[in-house]
Formats: C-alpha cells, sequence, structure tokens
C-alpha cells in the first residue's frame, strides 16, 4: 500500500499544482486500478482462509475470526482511501488531516480499549475497524467534495 502511494502520489502533487484536474482523475483511478487486485485479494484470503491464519498463531487465537476479518475490512477500506491524505495535504487541507486524525484516532482507541476489555481479541479488532472508518472515510468523502467542486 505504502509502495503504490509513493509511486502514485507525487504524480497526483504535479497535476494538482498545474491544476490539472483531468490528470489528478486519471492518477486516481490507476491507484484505484493498481490496489483492487492487491487489496481484494488480502481480504479474500483471510476471509476464506481465517481458520488456518489464526491456527499458525497458536490454538488460543481460533476464536478470533471476527476479529480478523474486521481487522481485513479495516485494511482493504485504508487501501482504497489511502491516497486521500495525500491529496488533502496538496491542496492545503492538513487542518482537516490532522483534526480529523486526531479525533478518529482518539474516538477509535477509546473504543478499542472498552471493547477490548470486555471482548478481548474480538473487540480489539473492531476498534481498530473503528478508527480506521473514522480516520479514512471522512477525509475521502472531502476529496470527492472538492474534485465535484473543480469540475464545474
Amino acid at each position: 500500500m505504502t509502495a503504490i502511494t509513493r509511486i502514485f502520489a507525487p504524480r497526483l502533487a504535479l497535476a494538482l499544482a498545474k491544476n490539472d484536474y483531468a490528470i489528478a482523475g486519471r492518477v486516481r483511478r490507476n491507484m484505484a486500478f493498481s490496489m483492487t487486485p492487491i487489496a481484494l485479494l488480502f481480504l479474500i484470503t483471510c476471509l476464506v482462509f481465517a481458520g488456518p491464519i489464526l491456527h499458525a498463531f497458536g490454538s488460543h487465537y481460533t476464536g478470533g475470526r471476527l476479529a480478523l476479518y474486521a481487522t481485513a475490512i479495516a485494511v482493504t477500506v485504508q487501501a482504497f482511501t489511502y491516497l486521500a491524505p495525500w491529496e488533502l495535504q496538496f491542496r492545503n487541507q492538513q487542518r482537516f488531516v490532522l483534526l480529523t486524525s486526531v479525533i478518529g484516532t482518539l474516538v477509535g482507541l477509546a473504543v478499542m480499549v472498552v471493547l477490548a476489555w470486555a471482548y478481548g481479541i474480538i473487540g480489539a479488532g473492531i476498534g481498530q475497524l473503528t478508527m480506521t472508518l473514522l480516520i479514512f472515510v471522512p477525509m475521502r468523502l472531502r476529496v470527492m467534495r472538492l474534485h465535484r467542486a473543480d469540475l464545474r
């Protein structure tokens, strides 16, 4: 995920610096096409082979299937929205990125601690999913709103 972002982020920055939103859209689509097979392969592998994956870490983890599912979904969501913070920074939206990251992290950690205390590893997985959704989804929605404004 990071390697693909490092490939596409400079191209996106250059397109946005030139106010060429057509190229910026193409960069976003190319990244999505690059990430889709990797993210879906990861998600399907975790969903189909959850038992053997967990058993590889020890028999006491075999009950953590739901935690693995939540983590796999969180990683997949992050893969598809990973360029959003970069684009917001390139568009001088650093405050929004910082605010979203801080609020999402604090709320996500609180949820993770509470759920992990009550439900163990399953609660921690759900907490991680909550944190990822609170951080990356608002950023992606903000990018989509900015992109719509660019097209007008």
